[in-house]
């Protein structure tokens, strides 16, 4: 049964005041050609059910990804909505601007992830190959 209400990457609101990370709802998935560009990636080890950003409450898994995207490092939080069959995807709401910051939003991001009942793990290269290749948007 479909929901008469438009879903929130149809209505696109503005990002909470005070949030860590915002949803980019001109992102797909992640924003790179080649899972090469993949530095390090954490995963949930399964699915919890959450209500984000004003979805309706569902399952999701969840990954925290670092891209090498031409000379810097970028950061993204994925998660997958069983539901809706939708990727939300989230950036800092303010942009690192070296690796001590990008670690600092890195473990905020993590420790973020955990709080909410997530259980990441921390990818392995074949593990990034094979899970996260469905989520790239090849922009």
């Amino acid at each position: 049964m479909k929901s008469a209400r438009p879903l929130p990457h149809d209505l696109r609101p503005a990002p909470r005041k005070g949030a860590l990370f915002r949803p980019d709802w001109d992102l797909r998935g992640l924003p790179c050609q080649s899972s090469a560009q993949i530095t390090q990636a954490w995963e949930s080890g399964f699915n919890v059910q959450i209500s984000l950003e004003g979805y309706p409450s569902q399952y999701c898994m969840a990954f925290l990804v670092v891209l090498q995207l031409e000379k810097e490092m970028s950061l993204y939080m994925l998660y997958r909505l069983r539901q809706t069959k939708h990727t939300l995807v989230c950036v800092p709401a303010n942009i690192p601007a070296d690796e001590k910051s990008l670690r600092k939003i890195l473990d905020e991001g993590l420790k973020f992830l955990e709080r909410s009942g997530f259980d990441m793990e921390e990818m392995t290269a074949e593990n990034i190959d094979s899970t996260l290749t469905n989520y790239l948007q090849k922009i």
